[in-house]
């Protein structure tokens, strides 16, 4: 969005989503001898949130950035 002519503001906002895969949720396995890597059946998914807003600034054809990033990451283990 032009604020005016040499300055302008950009926002972002997003989400993000990952189920547990196979091996996490159920599967038993031996990465080393006498080591037994144990699975978790009651794993959750887990979900992100994002937001980022910048403004830019142009200085007679040098364009300044100025950014800020907001990051919610909810994980269940």
């Amino acid at each position: 969005m032009k604020l005016s002519e040499k300055l302008q503001l950009n926002t972002n906002l997003s989400t993000g989503f990952m189920a547990p895969d196979i091996d996490n949720v159920g599967k038993m396995f031996d990465p080393s001898p006498g080591v037994v890597v144990v699975s978790n059946p009651d794993l959750e998914p887990e979900y992100t949130y994002n937001a980022d807003i910048g403004l830019s600034k142009d200085f007679s054809g040098i364009v300044a950035p100025g950014r800020n990033f907001i990051i919610s990451l909810r994980v269940i283990i």
